[in-house]
């Protein structure tokens, strides 16, 4: 919201909305949704559910669901379809951040996936929202985010050592792109990966709430809504 693309995209569109009768609903918890005669009924909330929260009961003629689809199926109170087991567990996945210093070669893709032998990099990421980003970037600063996937166990000096080793052999680093810095995202709080497996969980998940509301102007949007539909 705060660059150009907030002031000269978000912001119109939300004004548009608006005088459509479009009401927008922000910073709200939602306890629980139910169809209802010719509409839905939300109970929203200012905190998550596990406080105690109570909350105020708006009615709509339609609802178009932009947060999450888990947060969704949690409201509405169905079943949620488990969350599938890796197909390739014994891979090790380990997700790095480059600081590089000169010009950004890959601009403007927003990421790219490593089909070529000889590579452990499974995807780099030109896009900061999937890194730790030092508070202060220097104008001919820019951030990667790199995916390495290793059939073998590796410590952290290997896992940053092997990501400079091959950025570097990409060509993405350069004699007009040096990497200042590197480090690695905690295990525990990886980026979103677009794999077989979540997008059939994404897809139940959607096909749930469909088969649920049915013809109550229930309309979810985000990943996986439907097939092929990532963003």
């Amino acid at each position: 919201k705060s660059t150009g693309f907030g002031k000269n995209v978000l912001e119109p569109m939300a004004i548009d909305l608006k005088l459509r009768g479009l009401e927008i609903r922000t910073g709200e918890t939602v306890l629980s949704l139910t169809k209802q005669e010719g509409g839905v009924e939300a109970v929203l909330g200012s905190g998550p559910p596990a406080t105690g929260a109570t909350g105020k009961k708006i009615t709509a003629q339609g609802v178009v669901w932009c947060a999450p689809l888990s947060a969704c199926v949690s409201a509405v109170g169905l079943e949620a379809p488990r969350v599938p087991k890796g197909l390739n567990p014994s891979r090790n996945k380990y997700f790095a951040t480059v600081l590089l210093e000169g010009e950004n070669s890959i601009s403007p893709l927003y990421y790219f996936y490593v089909y070529d032998t000889g590579f452990d990099t499974f995807r780099v990421t030109n896009y900061a929202g999937y890194s730790s980003v030092p508070k202060l970037l220097e104008n001919n600063w820019f951030i990667l985010g790199v995916e390495i996937w290793s059939d073998v166990s590796l410590g952290e000096p290997e896992v940053l050592d092997k990501v400079q080793r091959e950025l570097s052999k990409m060509g993405v680093s350069n004699a007009t792109a040096t990497v200042v810095g590197a480090w690695l995202l905690p295990q525990k709080a990886p980026p979103h990966e677009p794999t077989l497996d979540n997008e059939q969980w994404h897809l139940e998940r959607a096909s749930s709430l469909r088969q649920h509301f049915l013809d109550s102007n229930f309309v979810a949007t985000g990943p996986f809504v439907k097939p092929d539909l990532f963003f």
